[in-house]
């Protein structure tokens, strides 16, 4: 399975917040037993905290960025993208993490 953060309504213009179309692809991707999430090109993907899970690559492809929020009070595990208790998990592609 791979998920277009995009198809979840995810916006890529570094102002409205897209953690909840990041973290709902990584459920979807995981609650089918694994997958990609896909971070298009051509976009900045602001969020908070991203908590991957078993069976998730996380690919950012070139031309696009995951851009952490400011706040510190928004990363309560002290990252920004975030695993525990997870395995076989990746993130790959040329993007940029912006943390």
């Amino acid at each position: 399975m791979i998920l277009n953060i995009m198809d979840l309504g995810a916006t890529g213009d570094g102002k409205i917040l897209n953690t909840k179309q990041i973290q709902n692809a990584i459920d979807k991707c995981s609650d089918s037993g694994g997958g990609t999430v896909l971070i298009p090109s051509g976009g900045v993907f602001l969020s908070e905290q991203i908590r991957l899970a078993t069976n998730i690559t996380l690919r950012i492809e070139e031309g696009a960025v995951i851009k952490s929020t400011s706040g510190k009070n928004d990363f309560p595990d002290n990252a920004f993208i975030f695993a525990e208790n997870a395995e076989n998990i990746a993130i790959t592609g040329r993007g940029i993490i912006d943390g």
